[in-house]
C-alpha cells in the first residue's frame, strides 16, 4: 500500500499493524488494521493540518479480520492470491456474514500531539446503533440536501471545514439517529455529546 505521512509519500502494508481499539457502545472493543489505500488522504492531512494521517478499518468478527490479516502477509510476499479477481465471491460471502452480525456501525477520530507543553490525544466518535454502513455516504448526502434546497451558495471545490457549518452537520447527523461521543483522553470514559459546543471545551 502508500502512506502518506509528513508530506511525503511512503510505503506499507495494507491489513497490517492490528490495534484493539474501544469505540462507544453499542460497539465496544473491536479488533482494527492499518488500511492504506483509502481516498483523500493527502486531502485530510491538508484540512487537518497533520503531519501523519492513519486509517484503519475492522469488521465485527475478529478471526474475520485475523483472516484477512493473513492473506495481506501473504500477498505481500508472494502477490498471491490476486484478490481484484475474487471481488464478487468476496462481496457475497460478506453479505451472507453480515446475517449473523448487526448493523451497529461507527468511526473514531483519533488527535494525537502536544498541548501546553504536553502529549495530549483527544477521541471523537460517530456511532449508528443500525445501518451503520451509511456512515460513508452520508457526508455527501447532507452536502448535496444543501445544495438542492439552495442553502449552499458556494460552487466548485471547497474546504471540508468551511463547506457547512459544523453546527448543522451535528444536527443532520442527530437527525438520522447518529450520535457524537467524546474521549478527553485513553482513559477517561466516553461521554455523549448533546452539543457539537462540548468539543471545543
Amino acid at each position: 500500500g502508500r502512506g502518506v505521512g509528513n508530506g511525503r509519500e511512503g510505503i506499507g502494508g495494507d491489513w497490517s499493524e492490528p490495534e484493539w481499539i474501544a469505540f462507544p457502545p453499542p460497539i465496544g472493543w473491536r479488533l482494527q488494521y492499518l488500511a492504506l489505500e483509502t481516498a483523500d488522504r493527502d486531502v485530510l492531512s491538508r484540512e487537518f493540518d497533520a503531519q501523519g494521517i492513519e486509517f484503519k478499518a475492522g469488521s465485527e468478527f475478529a478471526w474475520l479480520n485475523l483472516s484477512l490479516g493473513a492473506v495481506a502477509r501473504l500477498r505481500a510476499h508472494t502477490g498471491f492470491p490476486c484478490l481484484e479477481h475474487w471481488a464478487d465471491p468476496i462481496r457475497k460471502c460478506l453479505k451472507v456474514l453480515g446475517r449473523f452480525g448487526t448493523d451497529a456501525g461507527g468511526v473514531l477520530v483519533e488527535a494525537a500531539g502536544m498541548w501546553k507543553g504536553e502529549a495530549a490525544t483527544r477521541q471523537v466518535a460517530l456511532v449508528a446503533e443500525r445501518q451503520g454502513e451509511r456512515i460513508p455516504s452520508l457526508l455527501a448526502a447532507i452536502v448535496t440536501g444543501a445544495l438542492l434546497r439552495g442553502e449552499l451558495a458556494v460552487r466548485g471545490a471547497t474546504h471540508l471545514s468551511t463547506c457547512l457549518p459544523i453546527e448543522h452537520l451535528f444536527d443532520e447527523f442527530d437527525r438520522r439517529g447518529l450520535r457524537f461521543w467524546l474521549k478527553r483522553h485513553h482513559r477517561a470514559n466516553w461521554k455523549l455529546l448533546t452539543e457539537i459546543a462540548e468539543v471545543q471545551r
